[in-house]
């Protein structure tokens, strides 16, 4: 399956545009005072701890919440979307190596998937 990500830089933070066979999925990522990366998809708000571990950088859940306006609903352990993602370099300079794996209790795996992706230039 291709996969096409683009990210466009805005005031806030970065708006993560993936394509997954034709279909969207749009997040929001910015940088929390705490050092955290917070990562928006529609309501769901996640918080990661980034760390480099033996030359992979690991995106670490912290928590999760729902998110409502200003209002922040902070999600228990058990409710709590289950991350597992990476990335690390590949052979060519503008290549990465990811591995991201979503799945949700009660729902399941939401989105998985792994691959190399390169970097282009968006044509103006």
């Amino acid at each position: 399956m291709d996969v096409k990500l683009q990210v466009t830089a805005l005031e806030e933070g970065e708006e993560w545009n993936r394509m997954f066979a034709g279909r969207p999925l749009v997040s929001m990522q910015s940088y929390h005072f705490d050092g955290l990366l917070l990562e928006r998809v529609g309501i769901v708000e996640m918080r990661f701890r980034l760390a480099v571990v033996g030359g992979t950088l690991s995106y670490q859940m912290v928590s999760a919440a729902l998110r409502l306006v200003s209002l922040r609903l902070p999600l228990p352990q058990w409710l709590s979307p289950r991350i597992t993602a990476w990335e690390k370099a590949a052979g060519d300079l503008n290549q990465i190596q990811v591995s991201v794996d979503v799945t949700f209790p009660l729902l399941g795996r939401l989105i998985a998937y792994d691959g190399v992706l390169t970097q282009v230039e968006a044509q103006r």
